[in-house]
């Protein structure tokens, strides 16, 4: 789902030649970029429902690398030096790997926009289950002097928080069955709400990841072997029809 700062938007497809100038000139510049918290209001203004108006947008962390977690938000500031308006188009497209191995490109969404000239816009992209499968987003304007706004996706590395405790009763070794990873607290409960309609008892773990954000992992089993894992994840995936993998941990007993 897409998201958009009002000042630029142009509400509906059918409106968007409505007495505005194209006197602009000057070169389009990304500003910030990466991951943002942001605020939407519920009003869809996409006729397809994929653009949402937001009332305001805080950047959390520059950076052009973006976890593989749902509900990550990730997008970019830019602005145009002039006076004056332009109507342009952005293109949102997708990159994933084909069976061959071979990078392949998807257009996920074009959307018409207007810019004003010395004003800083956003743009932004909510990451949703079903995207995992991208390595990669790129946002392109149909705009002269505009450079592309890319990301990469990466599979997110949990940063276990140390205690300095005494450690009693050894170390074991657990592999558990995880069913995904989410960036927001409700999201995971919802999920686990579903699983336990569903004969689950699952658990959730928060963790800090690349020393910076918290997630929140979701479980639906621990067995002491990975055989045992593998056939809980082999019979999860079969009822839910969804994807799952394993971790392996150690656990301190004390």
């Amino acid at each position: 789902m897409c998201f958009f700062d009002l000042r630029f938007w142009v509400l509906g497809l059918c409106f968007f030649f409505s007495a505005f100038g194209t006197s602009l000139a000057g070169e389009l510049v990304i500003q910030n970029k990466g991951i943002y918290d942001v605020e939407a209001k519920p009003k869809l203004i996409h006729n397809d429902g994929d653009v949402v108006e937001i009332k305001k947008y805080v950047l959390a962390k520059e950076t052009n690398e973006i976890p593989a977690v749902p509900g990550t938000h990730f997008g970019f500031e830019y602005a145009v030096d002039g006076e004056g308006g332009a109507l342009t188009k952005i293109t949102i497209s997708a990159y994933y790997e084909d069976d061959s191995g071979e990078s392949q490109k998807t257009v996920q969404t074009e959307i018409p926009v207007k810019i004003k000239g010395g004003q800083k816009h956003y743009l932004g992209w909510n990451l949703q289950a079903d995207e995992l499968k991208f390595s990669a987003w790129e946002f392109k304007f149909s705009y002269p002097y505009s450079k592309y706004c890319t990301f990469k996706v990466v599979k997110p590395q949990p940063v276990m928080r140390e205690e300095a405790l005494p450690v009693l009763g050894g170390v074991v070794i657990r592999y558990l069955v995880r069913d995904g990873i989410y960036s927001q607290l409700n999201e995971a409960k919802s999920r686990k709400a579903e699983l336990k309609k569903m004969g689950y008892r699952p658990f959730l773990f928060g963790r800090v990841h690349n020393n910076d954000r918290y997630y929140y992992h979701l479980f639906v089993s621990m067995r002491s072997s990975e055989e045992e894992a593998q056939k809980d994840m082999k019979q999860f995936v079969s009822v839910s029809k969804s994807d799952a993998e394993i971790e392996r941990v150690e656990v301190d007993f004390f």
